[in-house]
């Protein structure tokens, strides 16, 4: 999967580039980019880039549907308790 690995290489690109530097890296917003890249490459074949811009347009979109989404979800769920 040429799109899978293309991700890979870009994670572990900004992985390298901020230890060389010495910069402090927030792990879970990384995977979490890393993540979203590869969901929109394999399955849309969308390039969205967002793993060195996390300024784009559709994640900030989906960083903000998701959340209240899962929590609807799990308000649901425990409501039948």
């Amino acid at each position: 999967m040429p799109s899978l690995h293309d991700s890979q290489r870009k994670f572990l690109e900004i992985l390298g580039d901020s230890a060389d530097g010495g910069v402090e890296v927030d792990i879970n917003k990384l995977c979490e980019r890393f993540t979203f890249d590869a969901i929109s490459k394999t399955a849309f074949g969308i390039d969205t880039e967002v793993q060195k811009n996390p300024d784009n347009p559709l994640f900030q979109t989906a960083i903000t549907i998701f959340p209240n989404i899962l929590t609807g979800f799990a308000y649901n769920t425990c409501r039948k308790f």
